[in-house]
């Protein structure tokens, strides 16, 4: 009933239309549409169940009516394009809601049968026309329902592909059993064919070599494409199985959403031309979305059929290919065999040439012969670079099957301890890549000689163009003269002989194109090859330490070991030992007795060793020691001293090394032994530098409690940690995992141990060396770091517990790091130390020849001035243009810096092979980085736990370098230019800031903030600050208006208001001068862009300096003048250019004035000019008699009357009274 009563509900809805437009059509369609309902009912009617409607079975009838079905797709030429699967998803898909993952929602409560009058293409066209060409519309509204309509036929076009495709898949089901058992057949007759037909190539003539060698490079290019196109679609395939589950609940979930949507339109809006084409719309997107059921059902059946298929064509392909290369290579060297018998042919036939030419042509038929040579030997270097390049796609295929094996093991076994084993066997058999890279660079010139002899063989080919030019010059070349008689045939032979030199020059040319094709092959797989071998390198390093190398330790293990500890201590295997040695001395006594001369001579000279070291450094400590050469015979003498266990040591290594078969026992005991010998020197000669009279104390003036404790450990390692090192590196090299287990632990953990021990002697908190580093740690960062320095000593109790653990290789990798980072800071100490022992000596020098200097300085000072002016020492010390004490500070930042950049590099040589290892922290995610993720097409990129690490790094790095680096970048570059001090300044401030700049953009550039995140903010801050302090941003933006524009230089001599002084340092917000008192004054940088500055020396150093004096009237004025001028010249400071200039300037009151006008070079010399200047006037004046007036004024007294007298007192009287 409730059908029959929708069927009513939509005889309804269709009249109103019928009764407003009056329109036939509308009328027919609506008597169609109530037709079809009362077919529905009564198919209803037949059935004995209730009428199910939201399954995909029964649209499948309704929407493909008898008679109406669309036309079968044509069948598709290439099998692998008939089997390739439909679209990733269609348009209906994307439109799923977020429930599409789930399974299909329930039926609504409403909802309509999907029993709906069957949309066409042809009724959506005739509607769009109507729609266009209708008045009754506005545009808006015919734009809209336009729209709507043709979405409709677009999703009536997908349902009809949808169709097509379930044909197709349908046929090609049909066919797949008889396609599968062709295909296998076809690949069983591939399998049991080893090679392509036998063909005698050898007996082939050479063109028709070169055709068959063509033909199959095109055929293996042809393979090659549809091998790649097979394997491509058997991937697309496999992607498409598992996603079909998830586009098949998506479309469910959309075809349930379409039926709801088309349910909730209600009835009385179908009369609306706008709801009509909605509804339309939604009928096609349902229709489309069950068409797409259907099709992801019908793929769902045939892909296991469609994929086996295509997996067998692929092999079938792939074994074509292979047998096609191999007969390609085959026809490669028959062809190379062929071109270089024809060319020794050449060849061989140009020499007979040569020797029975006539006389004067002789050399040109010798010159096709030397080609004809070269052309052979060119192809001899053609097929070599062939071979290397089969070779090398050999190794690269063998190599990435192996390396993808290993990552699946690995991967599979999730490594484990068996993957440890493969990987560090994999790490030792992985080949160099330097002998690639060398090979690259010595191909570089191969290929530069080759293209200068294509150019040099083009250009000749051009000129024998024209035989009977290069004819005539020939002839014009020859040696001898040829007669008329003998031209004719002469110039027969030489064209003969020109035209095969013209063929020569360009099958040369071809020959070395293309060997220049080959080289760069060669090239290209060898770059591959070796971005492969890094990349399993890098592979293995970054799970080696991380993986399990034995089982945890045990007491079975520890027994293991104290067992192979005594059999290596039982008299036997000693003997053999010492047998092994009695017999290379006897066979080879000449170098075996060289060592113990000098292990002898070295044991009976070591008292005399030591006295001269002790007086050495009683030489050194002198406080007056000016000579650097005890210091370097003290490091002589500790070497000698050092010798004698090592040398020991070493002799055993070696000659048990050469004297025993390699894989031998006592093989790797002298290879252990040998590297102990390293070891141990070391460890004494840094033992006996810490001596009571060794270098330490002595020379460079080290803590001496320190020294007493460092020597003390030193003991220890040489005694327990050396011996313990060398059975380690035995059991290592002997490569017996038990061995490794057991014994190989014992000594690890013995040795660490032991270290950790001397290390608690060295960095405990009590320890002589952090008290006295704890004492002159100014900083709370210093004093942070001196706390934290003794958590190294647990580094070795770390090691120790991974190696019980079971990680006894990442261990052993890492404690030997870790000593040779040790010696590497050591010696860098050491040669620190030596290098700011020389700084002390050539400072000491230094300062006594500058003392003496100042003491000759002065002493001639007293001599020629009878008076001394208060403060000539002072004017004397600063002649000088460099103060010792900047000297010396300088260069003790250089010296620093040396050692830093050379252990930076040691260290990461040493530790760049576990740099891999590291990429695990990268797995840990902290944050998602904006800036990676809005360019990322993969999904979210995160902020790592490395990256922070690297951010905190750059930070570090920036700081340390803006420190030191712009000083650095002065001592040794700036200070080699050009430059005044102030441009130097200018750089090395302009350095410093662009490193903040760029340390910053990488530090956040780490931590994933780039400039578009935080803009904004920078902006808004930018405006509040400028508000709040804005004259510390007028006063830093002066500052690099100082830099750039620099109106005011460091060294400058300036006078701003009423400060003068020199310009000593320029910062960000203000400037230092130093004035004439030796006072520091901080002056604001706007101060020199807003205020009225005088600089003194900004162009020009000269000052002038302007003495007046006057002497009396009657004074002989041109005596004056002369006197003046003599004054002048005399005195050495006064400048000759621009010349001194006397000036009678006035008559005075009481003097005749005069200037003498002088030029001096700097302000320095300005004060001191000035005093000598008055001196020599005065003498000068006095020897010749001349008075220096002074203001004088006479006195005329007049008397007065007695009247006058009266009145005059009257008037004061009166005033009195007032």
């Amino acid at each position: 009933m409730e059908f029959i009563l929708h069927c009513f509900r939509s005889i309804r809805i269709g009249w109103p239309s019928i009764r407003h437009r009056l329109c036939f059509r509308e009328l027919s369609r609506s008597a169609f549409f109530v037709l079809t309902l009362w077919v529905g009912v009564a198919g209803v009617a037949q059935t004995d169940s209730p009428l199910q409607l939201s399954g995909p079975s029964q649209t499948e009838t309704v929407n493909q009516p008898s008679g109406r079905a669309e036309s079968p797709a044509p069948e598709s030429v290439s099998p692998v394009s008939s089997a390739a699967p439909a679209a990733e998803s269609t348009p209906a898909a994307a439109e799923s809601t977020p429930a599409a993952a789930e399974s299909t929602p329930a039926v609504a409560e409403f909802v309509v049968p999907t029993v709906l009058p069957r949309l066409t293409k042809a009724d959506l066209e005739t509607r769009i026309q109507q729609v266009t060409a209708s008045v009754d519309l506005d545009d808006a509204s015919k734009t809209q329902i336009t729209d709507q309509l043709k979405k409709a036929l677009t999703r009536l076009e997908e349902a009809k592909q949808s169709t097509q495709r379930i044909e197709q898949l349908e046929r090609q089901a049909t066919m797949a059993p008889e396609e599968i058992n062709a295909a296998q057949a076809d690949l069983a007759k591939l399998s049991a064919k080893s090679a392509e037909e036998a063909t005698e190539h050898s007996k082939l003539p050479l063109d028709e070599l070169r055709n068959h060698h063509r033909q199959a490079i095109a055929d293996l290019a042809t393979l090659d494409q549809q091998l790649k196109t097979l394997t491509e679609e058997v991937d697309r395939w496999t992607k498409r199985i598992a996603d079909l589950p998830t586009l098949t609940a998506a479309a469910r979930s959309s075809l349930a959403e379409a039926e709801k949507q088309l349910a909730e339109i209600p009835a009385a809006e179908t009369e609306d031309a706008l709801a009509n084409a909605r509804k339309s719309l939604v009928q096609a997107r349902v229709s489309q979305l069950q068409q797409e059921l259907k099709l992801y059902d019908t793929e769902s059946r045939v892909a296991e059929d469609a994929q086996r298929l295509l997996s067998i064509q692929r092999d079938a392909t792939g074994r074509k290919q292979l047998l096609k290369q191999k007969q390609v290579e085959g026809l490669q060297a028959a062809l190379a065999k062929a071109e270089k018998a024809a060319a020794e042919q050449q060849a061989d036939l140009a020499r007979l040439a040569a020797a029975v030419m006539d006389e004067p042509i002789k050399g040109e038929a010798e010159l096709n012969s030397l080609l004809a040579e070269q052309k052979t030997q060119m192809l001899d270097s053609l097929e070599q670079d062939r071979i290397k390049i089969i070779e090398r796609r050999e190794d690269y295929l063998a190599k990435e099957a192996l390396y993808a094996e290993t990552r699946k093991q690995a991967e599979a076994a999730q490594f484990s301890e068996q993957i440890g084993l493969v990987l560090r066997t994999q790490k030792h058999e992985l080949p160099s890549t330097s002998k690639y890279h060398q090979n690259s660079i010595d191909r570089r010139e191969t290929v530069s000689d080759l293209t200068v002899d294509i150019l040099k063989w083009e250009k000749e080919r051009r000129n024998l163009l024209d035989l009977d030019a290069a004819v005539d010059a020939a002839l014009k070349k020859a040696p001898l003269q040829v007669t008329e008689k003998n031209r004719e045939n002469v110039e027969s032979q030489l064209r003969e002989i020109l035209n095969d030199r013209l063929n020569l020059y360009r099958e040369l040319t071809e020959i070395a194109r293309k060997r220049l094709n080959r080289l760069m092959n060669l090239e290209s797989e060898e770059v591959n090859l070796a971005e492969l071998i890094d990349k399993q390198a890098a592979f293995v390093s970054e799970h080696v330490l991380w993986v399990p190398s034995t089982t945890p330790m045990s007491l079975s293990l520890a027994g293991e070991a104290v067992e192979l500890l005594l059999e290596l201590a039982n008299p036997t295997t000693l003997r053999r030992a010492t047998d092994t040695l009695r017999k290379d001395v006897v066979e080879k006594p000449v170098a075996s007795i060289a060592v113990w001369l000098l292990l002898g001579w070295l044991v009976v000279s070591r008292g005399r060793i030591k006295r001269e070291l002790s007086r050495l450094g009683n030489e050194a400590s002198r406080p007056n020691a000016t000579q650097f050469a005890p210091t370097a015979n003290a490091v002589m003498m500790t070497a000698l001293i050092a010798s004698p266990a090592a040398l020991l040591f070493l002799w055993i290594g070696w000659r048990l090394t050469k004297g025993s078969p390699i894989g031998a026992n006592p093989y790797y005991f002298g290879q252990a032994f040998f590297i102990g010998g390293v070891c141990l020197y070391g460890v004494d000669f840094v033992r006996h530098v810490f001596r009571s009279d060794g270098l330490a104390e002595d020379h460079f003036d080290w803590d001496l409690a320190a020294n007493h404790v460092l020597r003390r450990g030193l003991v220890w390692s040489a005694r327990v940690i050396v011996p313990c090192s060398v059975l380690v590196v035995y059991t290592e090299l002997l490569a017996d995992e038990l061995t490794i287990a057991s014994l190989g632990r014992l000594a690890f953990a013995i040795a660490m141990v032991t270290a950790a021990g001397v290390l608690w002697t060295w960095v405990g908190p009590k320890s002589a060396i952090m008290v006295r580093i704890g004492s002159t740690s100014q900083s709370w960062l210093a004093r942070l770091g001196v706390s934290l320095v003794p958590l190294l000593s647990l580094v070795p109790l770390v090691l120790l517990m991974g190696s019980l653990a079971g990680y006894h290789y990442a261990a052993v990798q890492l404690s030997w790091r870790f000593a040779v980072s040790t010696a590497i800071v050591a010696l860098l100490i050491f040669g620190r130390a030596l290098l700011f022992r020389w700084l002390l000596i050539t400072y000491r020098r230094v300062a006594i020849a500058r003392a003496k200097e100042r003491r000759a300085a002065l002493a001639h000072a007293r001599e020629s001035t009878a008076e001394m002016p208060s403060d000539a020492a002072e004017m004397i010390e600063s002649a000088g243009h460099v103060q010792l004490s900047d000297l010396n500070r300088q260069a003790q930042s250089f010296l620093r810096f040396i050692p830093i950049v050379l252990g930076a590099f040691g260290l990461y040589l040493t530790w760049s092979e576990f740099v891999p290892a590291l990429g695990v922290i990268n797995r840990f995610e902290l944050w998602e980085n904006v800036l990676q993720s809005s360019q990322s097409d993969s999904g979210p990129v995160y902020v790592t736990l490395g990256d922070l690490i690297l951010a905190i790094v750059s930070a570090v790095l920036t700081v340390v370098a803006t420190r030191n680096i712009p000083g650095l970048l002065d001592i040794t570059l700036l200070q080699r230019l050009p430059l005044d001090a102030g441009a130097r300044y200018a750089a090395s401030a302009l350095t410093r800031y662009l490193m903040i700049v760029v340390g910053s953009i990488a530090t956040f550039h780490y931590l994933g903030v780039s400039w578009g995140s935080v803009q904004w903010l920078v902006a808004a801050m930018s405006v509040g600050l400028g508000f709040g302090l804005q004259e510390i941003f007028a006063n830093f933006v002066s500052g690099i208006i100082l830099l750039f524009e620099r109106p005011a230089r460091v060294g400058d001599t300036v006078t701003i208001g009423e400060v003068t002084g020199t310009v000593t340092r320029i910062r960000t917000r203000a400037t230092t001068i130093l004035d004439w008192d030796n006072k520091e004054l901080i002056v604001p940088n706007r101060e020199f862009v807003t205020g009225n500055l005088v600089n003194w020396t900004l162009s020009n150093p000269s000052l002038r300096l302007t003495t007046t004096v006057g002497v009396a009237y009657g004074s002989n004025t041109r005596l004056t003048t002369r006197l003046l001028y003599e004054v002048a010249a005399a005195n050495p400071l006064v400048l000759d250019d621009p010349e001194p200039v006397v000036v009678f300037s006035s008559f005075a009151e009481s003097t005749l004035d005069f200037e003498l006008r002088v030029f001096t070079n700097g302000l320095t010399n300005f004060r001191r000019l000035r005093h000598e200047l008055h001196l020599a006037i005065d003498d000068l004046f006095r020897e010749h008699g001349i008075e220096i007036a002074f203001p004088q004024r006479d006195l005329h007294v007049r008397s007065m009357d007695g009247l006058d007298i009266a009145k005059l007192r009257h008037e004061e009287a009166v005033e009195s009274r007032l």
